[in-house]
Parts: C-alpha cells; sequence; structure tokens
C-alpha cells in the first residue's frame, strides 16, 4: 500500500508540474502580447493582401511594385520593420500560407522576358528564404484572392475577370500545377477565405457586395447573400475564429466591418478612415497581437506613390 501510494504522489506531483510549466509559458506569452508595439507603417503603394508565417513574419504583397514585404519584429528595439522578401513582378495581390506557415503562395503577374509576355501565375515560396520562388500554376486570368484547403492541400483562386460583367471566377489549383474552373459568371471576384471545419468556401464580389458560399465537399454553391446595406465593397476578408462573422475591408468605405457569415444580420463598424481598405487578418503569435486585426491599403497607382500603410486596428 505505501508503495502504491507513493506511486500516486510521483504521478500527482509530475501532473502538477507539467500544470505549472504549462501556466508559466501561458503567463509569458501574455506577458509578450502586452508588450507588443502598435504596427502603423507606410511605405506601400498598392498593400493588397497579407498572411502570417510560422516564425513570427507579416508577409503582404504590393500590387503596384510587383514586391513581397516581409515585415518582422526587431527584439532589440520591440518596433517593426520590413524588407523586400520577393520582387521583380508585375504585380502581387494574393497571399496565402499553409497550416503550420512553413511554406507560403502568392497570386502575381510575371513579365516573360523571352514571350514578352505577361504571365498570371501562383507561385510558393520559402518565408525563410528571401529572393527564390517556384511557379505552382499558370491561370487563363490574373489570380486575385488565394486561399489553401488544408485538407485537400488544393489552392483556390478568384480572378475579377478585368471588371467585366459576370467575368467572375474561381479556380482550383493542385500542387502538380492543374488548373480548373468551378466557378463562373460572378462580378468581379475578389476575396477568398476558407472555413476549414464547414469546408465551405466564401467568394466576395467586389463590386456588389455580394458573397457565395461554396461547399468543397459536394463541389456546388451552398447559398449566397448580399452584405448588409452598410456595406459598398468588401475587398478580401477573413472570419471569426469561430466561423460565424465575416470581417471585411471596405474598400470604397475605407471601413473594417463585421457581418454575420450565413447572411442576415446587420453589419458592425470596427474601424473607419481606412483610405482604400484592401485585405484583414487576425494578428498570429508570438510577433502580433492576437486580438488584433491587421488592414491593408490600397490605392497608389505608381510606384512612387508610396503612402500606403498596413496597420493593426
Amino acid at each position: 500500500k505505501r508503495r502504491k501510494m507513493e506511486k500516486r504522489l510521483v504521478a500527482v506531483g509530475t501532473t502538477l508540474s507539467a500544470l505549472l510549466v504549462l501556466l508559466t509559458f501561458a503567463s509569458s506569452v501574455e506577458a509578450q502580447q502586452q508588450q507588443l508595439p502598435m504596427l502603423d507603417m507606410s511605405g506601400f503603394s498598392w498593400a493588397e493582401n497579407l498572411a502570417f508565417d510560422s516564425n513570427g513574419n507579416l508577409f503582404v504583397s504590393d500590387a503596384t511594385t510587383g514586391k513581397i514585404w516581409r515585415i518582422f519584429l526587431s527584439s532589440r528595439s520591440n518596433s517593426y520593420s520590413r524588407v523586400v522578401h520577393l520582387s521583380g513582378f508585375d504585380g502581387c495581390l494574393g497571399l496565402a500560407a499553409s497550416q503550420d506557415g512553413t511554406q507560403m503562395f502568392s497570386a502575381v503577374k510575371y513579365k516573360d522576358t523571352v514571350t514578352n509576355t505577361t504571365q498570371h501565375l501562383i507561385i510558393s515560396f520559402d518565408p525563410s528564404v528571401s529572393g527564390k520562388w517556384k511557379q505552382v500554376a499558370q491561370l487563363p486570368k490574373p489570380g486575385n484572392g488565394l486561399a489553401l484547403d488544408y485538407t485537400t492541400d488544393l489552392l483556390y483562386s478568384a480572378t475579377e475577370g478585368f471588371f467585366l460583367p459576370k467575368a467572375g471566377e474561381v479556380f482550383q489549383i493542385s500542387m502538380s500545377g492543374e488548373v480548373n474552373t468551378i466557378m463562373t459568371g460572378l462580378y468581379s471576384a475578389d476575396g477568398l477565405w476558407i472555413d476549414q471545419k464547414k469546408r465551405l468556401l466564401y467568394v466576395s464580389e467586389v463590386l456588389t457586395a455580394k458573397f457565395v458560399a461554396y461547399d468543397l465537399q459536394s463541389n456546388s454553391v451552398s447559398f449566397s447573400f448580399r452584405a448588409p446595406s452598410l456595406v459598398k465593397s468588401v475587398d478580401d476578408f477573413c472570419l471569426s475564429p469561430d466561423g460565424s462573422t465575416i470581417i471585411g475591408a471596405d474598400f470604397l468605405n475605407g471601413t473594417v466591418v463585421s457581418f454575420p457569415s450565413a447572411g442576415g444580420g446587420a453589419a458592425s463598424l470596427i474601424a473607419t478612415d481606412i483610405a482604400k481598405a484592401t485585405s484583414v487578418r487576425w494578428g498570429v503569435a508570438p510577433s502580433f497581437n492576437t486580438t488584433a486585426l491587421y488592414v491593408t491599403q490600397g490605392g497608389g497607382l505608381s510606384k512612387f506613390s508610396t503612402s500606403r500603410k498596413v496597420l493593426e486596428v
């Protein structure tokens, strides 16, 4: 009996020690989050999209300058800095990250110097290695919003269809380069987001503020709705952690708004006075606030126009 009691006491002590380590770690993370600076960084021409990797970096695409920037937190100064991660494109648009954040993807416009033609590519790149990328696929039209299905490892990209009526489409892209069109007849399809649990692909039409939910299991449209009247044009967007709410960047209103992802209900203002808001994402630890939203600004039509920002709201 004494030996059994000793074993139980050892087991209890081990459990308490493990719990203490977890509590200490959680306390440390919370303290670190509270000490993070606010991000308010200018110097972009048309900051179009953003995605986080697993090492505390924020990647931002610039549609005008054709660059992908990496924003990182300097531990020495406790401030954010940026460096060019990729360049040499005619335009960089949608961004997406693998589930573990070790691989990034982007929809880009690339000038082929041999054929002197502009190619619309989906590329992959290592977030820890600058200056290198690989072609995943070539699209028939410019890709914009980009999302990765963690279950199937398939990418999805929306095209605005040159803003022509019903010319918007959504492409499904395999890692081997195969491209299939799964949705047509959309008006300026722009943002994409996948509810990974419900297996729903949400698509925003930037000119109509309409949303379409596509069921990835049945490969068919599940439902569609128009955003509440407060909303004019959702460029890109994300979902709340539980999937119940869409949080969108309203390009024309210059706001960040939220409303039910199932349609119906009213919209709520999260942030205002954000000129040409293009995309919004939740922050990712350890270098960014997990309870804050990060927003990009577009609108600069020249590479010499560098007043647009990436900021925390």
